[in-house]
Protein backbone atom coordinates (compact mmCIF):
# COMPACT_ATOMS: atom_id res chain seq x y z
CA UNK A 1 0.00 0.00 0.00
CA UNK A 2 1.31 3.68 -0.84
CA UNK A 3 -0.24 5.86 2.60
CA UNK A 4 -0.17 9.73 2.74
CA UNK A 5 0.10 11.04 6.15
CA UNK A 6 -0.53 15.09 6.69
CA UNK A 7 1.73 16.09 9.30
CA UNK A 8 0.73 19.77 9.45
CA UNK A 9 0.37 19.55 13.29
CA UNK A 10 4.53 18.92 12.97
CA UNK A 11 5.26 22.06 11.96
CA UNK A 12 4.05 23.91 15.49
CA UNK A 13 7.15 25.32 17.19
CA UNK A 14 5.56 24.08 20.65
CA UNK A 15 4.28 20.61 20.63
CA UNK A 16 1.16 19.80 23.00
CA UNK A 17 -1.58 16.74 22.62
CA UNK A 18 -2.35 16.41 19.37
CA UNK A 19 1.35 17.05 17.71
CA UNK A 20 2.82 14.47 20.85
CA UNK A 21 0.39 12.01 19.62
CA UNK A 22 1.51 12.80 15.44
CA UNK A 23 5.06 12.15 16.32
CA UNK A 24 5.35 9.65 18.83
CA UNK A 25 2.98 7.63 16.64
CA UNK A 26 4.35 7.80 13.47
CA UNK A 27 7.69 7.04 14.62
CA UNK A 28 6.24 3.76 15.85
CA UNK A 29 4.46 3.27 12.83
CA UNK A 30 7.41 2.74 10.79
CA UNK A 31 9.34 1.11 12.80
CA UNK A 32 6.88 -2.12 12.82
CA UNK A 33 5.96 -1.67 8.86
CA UNK A 34 8.76 -1.83 6.57
CA UNK A 35 6.66 -2.92 3.91
CA UNK A 36 4.15 -0.31 3.03
CA UNK A 37 5.58 3.09 1.40
CA UNK A 38 4.50 6.13 3.42
CA UNK A 39 4.43 9.75 1.76
CA UNK A 40 4.48 12.35 4.79
CA UNK A 41 2.45 15.86 3.36
CA UNK A 42 3.08 19.34 4.64
CA UNK A 43 2.11 22.49 3.47
CA UNK A 44 4.48 26.09 4.07
CA UNK A 45 5.66 28.88 2.04
CA UNK A 46 8.35 29.18 4.82
CA UNK A 47 10.83 26.63 5.88
CA UNK A 48 9.74 24.95 8.74
CA UNK A 49 11.82 22.79 10.81
CA UNK A 50 10.53 19.06 10.97
CA UNK A 51 11.12 16.23 13.08
CA UNK A 52 13.41 13.56 11.23
CA UNK A 53 12.18 10.10 9.57
CA UNK A 54 15.04 8.31 8.65
CA UNK A 55 13.44 5.03 7.34
CA UNK A 56 13.49 3.55 3.89
CA UNK A 57 10.11 3.37 2.83
CA UNK A 58 9.10 7.42 4.22
CA UNK A 59 9.25 9.89 2.16
CA UNK A 60 8.52 13.81 2.80
CA UNK A 61 6.54 16.22 0.52
CA UNK A 62 7.27 20.11 1.02
CA UNK A 63 4.28 21.96 -0.93
CA UNK A 64 4.91 25.65 -0.96
CA UNK A 65 1.49 27.42 -1.39
CA UNK A 66 1.16 30.53 1.02
CA UNK A 67 -1.39 27.88 3.89
CA UNK A 68 -4.18 31.01 3.75
CA UNK A 69 -4.07 30.27 -0.34
CA UNK A 70 -3.68 26.59 0.01
CA UNK A 71 -7.01 25.88 2.68
CA UNK A 72 -9.20 28.49 1.12
CA UNK A 73 -8.44 26.26 -2.35
CA UNK A 74 -9.47 23.52 -0.78
CA UNK A 75 -12.45 24.51 1.00
CA UNK A 76 -14.12 26.20 -1.71
CA UNK A 77 -12.65 24.68 -5.01
CA UNK A 78 -12.08 20.88 -2.90
CA UNK A 79 -8.60 21.30 -5.03
CA UNK A 80 -5.84 20.12 -5.07
CA UNK A 81 -6.37 16.70 -4.19
CA UNK A 82 -3.46 15.38 -1.82
CA UNK A 83 -3.26 12.09 -2.37
CA UNK A 84 -2.79 13.08 -6.37
CA UNK A 85 -0.70 15.88 -5.25
CA UNK A 86 1.87 12.88 -3.59
CA UNK A 87 1.89 10.74 -6.84
CA UNK A 88 -1.41 8.94 -6.00
CA UNK A 89 -2.16 6.88 -2.66
CA UNK A 90 -4.19 4.48 -1.42
CA UNK A 91 -5.53 5.54 1.88
CA UNK A 92 -4.92 9.40 3.39
CA UNK A 93 -3.81 9.56 7.32
CA UNK A 94 -4.94 12.45 9.11
CA UNK A 95 -3.81 12.30 12.76
CA UNK A 96 -6.18 15.37 13.28
CA UNK A 97 -8.78 16.98 11.80
CA UNK A 98 -7.40 19.98 9.03
CA UNK A 99 -8.35 20.89 5.75
CA UNK A 100 -7.90 18.87 2.96
CA UNK A 101 -9.77 17.27 -0.03
CA UNK A 102 -8.34 13.81 -1.40
CA UNK A 103 -9.83 11.90 -4.94
CA UNK A 104 -13.26 9.87 -4.60
CA UNK A 105 -10.25 6.57 -4.82
CA UNK A 106 -8.68 7.70 -1.91
CA UNK A 107 -10.03 5.88 1.72
CA UNK A 108 -9.20 8.78 4.78
CA UNK A 109 -8.90 7.08 8.45
CA UNK A 110 -9.09 10.26 10.71
CA UNK A 111 -7.91 10.20 14.42
CA UNK A 112 -10.95 12.26 16.49
CA UNK A 113 -9.23 13.56 19.74
CA UNK A 114 -12.21 15.07 21.26
CA UNK A 115 -15.25 17.24 20.48
CA UNK A 116 -14.54 20.01 23.11
CA UNK A 117 -15.18 22.56 20.19
CA UNK A 118 -18.83 21.26 20.37
CA UNK A 119 -19.17 20.64 24.05
CA UNK A 120 -17.80 24.07 25.14
CA UNK A 121 -17.48 26.33 22.11
CA UNK A 122 -17.29 29.21 25.12
CA UNK A 123 -13.82 27.82 26.11
CA UNK A 124 -12.65 29.10 22.32
CA UNK A 125 -11.57 32.41 21.30
CA UNK A 126 -13.70 33.63 18.24
CA UNK A 127 -10.77 32.50 15.49
CA UNK A 128 -10.52 29.23 16.99
CA UNK A 129 -14.52 28.70 16.40
CA UNK A 130 -14.37 30.04 12.96
CA UNK A 131 -11.79 27.56 12.42
CA UNK A 132 -13.66 25.14 13.05
CA UNK A 133 -16.48 25.66 11.09
CA UNK A 134 -14.80 26.21 8.09
CA UNK A 135 -12.73 22.77 8.66
CA UNK A 136 -16.54 21.23 9.37
CA UNK A 137 -15.20 18.13 11.39
CA UNK A 138 -18.82 16.46 11.20
CA UNK A 139 -18.48 16.49 7.33
CA UNK A 140 -14.68 14.90 7.74
CA UNK A 141 -16.08 12.34 10.04
CA UNK A 142 -18.76 11.68 7.49
CA UNK A 143 -15.87 11.45 4.56
CA UNK A 144 -14.07 9.14 6.46
CA UNK A 145 -13.73 5.05 5.85
CA UNK A 146 -12.55 5.04 9.52
CA UNK A 147 -12.50 6.76 12.00
CA UNK A 148 -9.90 6.76 15.52
CA UNK A 149 -10.86 7.42 18.80
CA UNK A 150 -8.45 7.87 21.17
CA UNK A 151 -11.25 6.77 24.14
CA UNK A 152 -14.62 5.30 24.69
CA UNK A 153 -15.56 8.55 25.68
CA UNK A 154 -14.56 9.88 22.30
CA UNK A 155 -16.31 7.51 20.50
CA UNK A 156 -19.37 8.08 22.41
CA UNK A 157 -19.27 11.53 21.83
CA UNK A 158 -19.19 11.16 17.71
CA UNK A 159 -22.33 8.75 17.83
CA UNK A 160 -24.08 11.22 20.23
CA UNK A 161 -23.29 14.48 18.37
CA UNK A 162 -22.35 13.83 15.31
CA UNK A 163 -24.38 10.34 14.96
CA UNK A 164 -21.73 7.99 13.32
CA UNK A 165 -22.34 4.61 12.73
CA UNK A 166 -20.69 2.99 15.85
CA UNK A 167 -18.98 0.64 13.18
CA UNK A 168 -17.33 3.05 11.55
CA UNK A 169 -15.14 4.50 14.85
CA UNK A 170 -12.17 1.95 16.70
CA UNK A 171 -10.85 3.05 19.85
CA UNK A 172 -7.10 2.93 20.26
CA UNK A 173 -5.72 4.21 23.10
CA UNK A 174 -2.56 6.63 23.06
CA UNK A 175 0.61 5.27 24.39
CA UNK A 176 3.17 6.95 26.95
CA UNK A 177 6.68 7.30 28.05
CA UNK A 178 7.08 4.58 30.06
CA UNK A 179 10.04 6.47 31.68
CA UNK A 180 9.99 6.11 35.53
CA UNK A 181 11.67 7.32 38.64
CA UNK A 182 13.86 10.49 39.18
CA UNK A 183 15.31 11.90 36.16
CA UNK A 184 19.40 12.43 36.35
CA UNK A 185 19.01 16.25 34.97
CA UNK A 186 16.59 17.10 38.08
CA UNK A 187 19.19 18.90 39.92
CA UNK A 188 19.83 21.52 36.77
CA UNK A 189 16.54 21.97 35.95
CA UNK A 190 15.50 22.71 39.33
CA UNK A 191 18.05 25.40 39.56
CA UNK A 192 17.04 26.47 36.02
CA UNK A 193 13.29 27.08 36.42
CA UNK A 194 13.89 28.35 40.53
CA UNK A 195 11.68 25.89 41.69
CA UNK A 196 10.89 25.25 45.18
CA UNK A 197 12.01 22.16 47.02
CA UNK A 198 8.40 20.96 47.75
CA UNK A 199 5.47 21.73 45.10
CA UNK A 200 2.56 20.78 43.31
CA UNK A 201 2.67 20.16 39.79
CA UNK A 202 0.56 21.29 36.63
CA UNK A 203 1.64 20.44 33.09
CA UNK A 204 0.31 21.29 29.90
CA UNK A 205 -1.89 24.62 28.27
CA UNK A 206 -3.31 27.13 29.95
CA UNK A 207 -6.42 27.83 28.31
CA UNK A 208 -9.92 27.95 29.96
CA UNK A 209 -10.53 24.35 29.14
CA UNK A 210 -8.11 23.50 31.55
CA UNK A 211 -9.27 25.37 34.64
CA UNK A 212 -6.17 26.49 35.77
CA UNK A 213 -8.37 29.45 37.55
CA UNK A 214 -9.93 26.57 39.70
CA UNK A 215 -6.24 25.49 40.64
CA UNK A 216 -5.35 29.08 41.53
CA UNK A 217 -8.70 29.64 43.59
CA UNK A 218 -8.14 26.34 45.33
CA UNK A 219 -4.33 27.22 46.75
CA UNK A 220 -4.93 30.72 47.64
CA UNK A 221 -8.39 30.50 49.43
CA UNK A 222 -8.41 27.00 51.14
CA UNK A 223 -6.05 27.37 53.80
CA UNK A 224 -3.68 24.93 52.40
CA UNK A 225 -0.26 23.96 54.07
CA UNK A 226 2.51 26.93 54.19
CA UNK A 227 4.72 25.20 52.74
CA UNK A 228 2.63 23.79 49.59
CA UNK A 229 3.93 25.77 46.26
CA UNK A 230 1.79 25.33 42.87
CA UNK A 231 3.76 25.55 39.30
CA UNK A 232 2.35 26.05 36.51
CA UNK A 233 3.77 25.33 33.05
CA UNK A 234 2.25 25.78 29.65
CA UNK A 235 1.16 29.29 27.49
CA UNK A 236 -1.08 30.84 26.07
CA UNK A 237 -2.62 33.98 25.53
CA UNK A 238 -5.80 33.33 27.78
CA UNK A 239 -2.88 33.57 31.18
CA UNK A 240 -0.90 37.15 30.48
CA UNK A 241 -3.28 39.20 32.96
CA UNK A 242 -5.23 36.81 35.65
CA UNK A 243 -2.07 34.79 36.36
CA UNK A 244 -0.28 37.61 36.91
CA UNK A 245 -2.26 39.17 39.33
CA UNK A 246 -2.50 35.38 41.17
CA UNK A 247 1.18 35.40 41.11
CA UNK A 248 1.48 39.04 43.51
CA UNK A 249 -1.24 37.47 45.66
CA UNK A 250 -0.01 33.87 46.54
CA UNK A 251 3.60 35.95 48.08
CA UNK A 252 5.65 33.92 46.18
CA UNK A 253 3.62 30.16 46.47
CA UNK A 254 2.69 30.29 42.51
CA UNK A 255 5.46 29.54 39.92
CA UNK A 256 4.36 30.14 36.39
CA UNK A 257 7.60 29.05 34.58
CA UNK A 258 6.39 29.09 30.43
CA UNK A 259 6.48 26.62 27.96
CA UNK A 260 8.96 23.41 28.66
CA UNK A 261 10.58 21.07 26.45
CA UNK A 262 9.40 17.51 26.26
CA UNK A 263 13.19 16.69 27.22
CA UNK A 264 12.59 18.85 30.76
CA UNK A 265 8.98 17.13 31.46
CA UNK A 266 10.16 13.88 32.97
CA UNK A 267 12.54 16.13 36.06
CA UNK A 268 9.56 18.31 36.78
CA UNK A 269 7.20 15.75 37.14
CA UNK A 270 9.77 13.24 39.33
CA UNK A 271 10.49 16.35 41.91
CA UNK A 272 6.90 16.74 42.05
CA UNK A 273 4.91 15.85 44.91
CA UNK A 274 1.78 15.79 43.03
CA UNK A 275 0.16 16.03 39.67
CA UNK A 276 -3.08 18.30 39.24
CA UNK A 277 -4.98 18.26 36.45
CA UNK A 278 -8.54 19.37 36.97
CA UNK A 279 -9.47 20.34 33.05
CA UNK A 280 -13.27 20.59 32.85
CA UNK A 281 -12.91 18.21 29.67
CA UNK A 282 -10.08 15.77 27.49
CA UNK A 283 -10.19 13.54 25.12
CA UNK A 284 -7.57 11.34 26.42
CA UNK A 285 -5.02 13.43 28.58
CA UNK A 286 -1.55 12.60 28.17
CA UNK A 287 -0.35 14.50 31.68
CA UNK A 288 -1.54 11.89 34.07
CA UNK A 289 -0.15 9.47 33.03
CA UNK A 290 3.26 11.24 32.13
CA UNK A 291 3.08 11.91 35.47
CA UNK A 292 1.97 8.17 36.83
CA UNK A 293 5.13 6.98 34.76
CA UNK A 294 7.51 8.99 37.17
CA UNK A 295 5.71 7.54 40.25
CA UNK A 296 4.13 10.87 41.17
CA UNK A 297 0.32 10.52 42.59
CA UNK A 298 -2.12 12.55 40.61
CA UNK A 299 -5.44 14.45 41.11
CA UNK A 300 -7.39 14.76 38.24
CA UNK A 301 -10.82 15.70 37.34
CA UNK A 302 -13.77 13.20 37.47
CA UNK A 303 -15.31 14.31 34.02
CA UNK A 304 -15.11 13.36 30.42
CA UNK A 305 -12.67 10.89 29.40
CA UNK A 306 -10.61 10.86 32.14
CA UNK A 307 -12.09 8.35 34.87
CA UNK A 308 -11.35 6.27 31.99
CA UNK A 309 -8.04 7.00 30.76
CA UNK A 310 -6.64 7.10 35.19
CA UNK A 311 -9.31 4.73 36.83
CA UNK A 312 -8.56 4.41 40.22
CA UNK A 313 -5.02 5.30 40.43
CA UNK A 314 -6.32 8.93 40.85
CA UNK A 315 -7.87 10.89 43.55
CA UNK A 316 -10.75 12.21 41.11
CA UNK A 317 -12.66 15.50 41.99
CA UNK A 318 -15.50 18.22 40.80
CA UNK A 319 -13.37 20.41 38.41
CA UNK A 320 -16.04 23.14 39.69
CA UNK A 321 -15.41 22.93 42.96
CA UNK A 322 -12.27 24.39 44.09
CA UNK A 323 -12.60 23.19 47.64
CA UNK A 324 -12.59 19.74 46.45
CA UNK A 325 -9.24 20.09 44.76
CA UNK A 326 -8.29 21.52 48.25
CA UNK A 327 -8.85 18.63 49.89
CA UNK A 328 -7.82 16.55 47.42
CA UNK A 329 -3.89 17.65 47.42
CA UNK A 330 -4.37 18.11 51.51
CA UNK A 331 -5.09 14.32 52.15
CA UNK A 332 -2.19 13.23 49.63
CA UNK A 333 0.19 15.19 51.78
CA UNK A 334 -1.37 14.27 55.37
CA UNK A 335 -1.72 10.81 53.92
CA UNK A 336 1.49 8.86 53.29
CA UNK A 337 -0.08 4.91 52.96
CA UNK A 338 -2.81 6.79 49.88
CA UNK A 339 -0.08 8.39 48.53
CA UNK A 340 2.02 5.45 47.85
CA UNK A 341 -0.91 3.54 47.26
CA UNK A 342 -1.69 5.66 44.24
CA UNK A 343 2.11 5.56 42.97
CA UNK A 344 1.89 1.99 42.95
CA UNK A 345 -1.50 1.87 40.97
CA UNK A 346 -0.32 4.49 38.39
CA UNK A 347 2.93 2.78 37.47
CA UNK A 348 0.73 -0.27 36.91
CA UNK A 349 -1.95 1.48 35.15
CA UNK A 350 0.74 3.42 32.68
CA UNK A 351 1.66 0.14 31.34
CA UNK A 352 -1.58 -0.28 29.64
CA UNK A 353 -0.84 2.71 27.42
CA UNK A 354 2.04 1.67 25.11
CA UNK A 355 2.69 3.43 21.52
CA UNK A 356 3.55 -0.20 20.03
CA UNK A 357 0.20 -1.32 20.68
CA UNK A 358 -1.03 1.80 19.14
CA UNK A 359 1.09 1.66 16.43
CA UNK A 360 -0.02 -1.85 15.43
CA UNK A 361 -3.64 -1.18 15.85
CA UNK A 362 -3.38 1.50 13.64
CA UNK A 363 -1.57 -0.15 11.09
CA UNK A 364 -4.40 -2.68 11.18
CA UNK A 365 -7.18 -0.16 10.42
CA UNK A 366 -4.93 0.61 7.26
CA UNK A 367 -4.95 -3.09 6.23
CA UNK A 368 -8.91 -3.90 6.97
CA UNK A 369 -9.67 0.04 5.42
CA UNK A 370 -8.00 -1.62 2.02
CA UNK A 371 -10.09 -4.53 1.74
CA UNK A 372 -13.15 -3.36 2.36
Amino acid sequence: MRIGIDIRSLMEKTYSGVSIYTLCLLHEIFRQDTKNEYVLFYNSAKSVELPKFHYPNVTIYHNKIPNKIFNLSLKLFKRPKLDELIGGTDIFFFPNINFFSVSKKCKVVTTIHDLSYERYPEFFSIKSRLWHALINPRAICQISENLIAVSEHTKNELENIYKIPKEKITVIYSGVSQNSGADRNAKSIREKYSLPDSYILYLGNIDPRKNIEGVIDAFLHNNLPESCHLVITGYGAYERKWLHEAIQQSHGKIHSIGYVHESEKRALYSLAKIFLFPSFYEGFGFPPLEAMACGVPTVVSASSSLPEIVSDASILIDPYNSADIASAIKLLLENDALRNALIEKGRERVKLFQWQDTAKAVIEIFSNCIKK
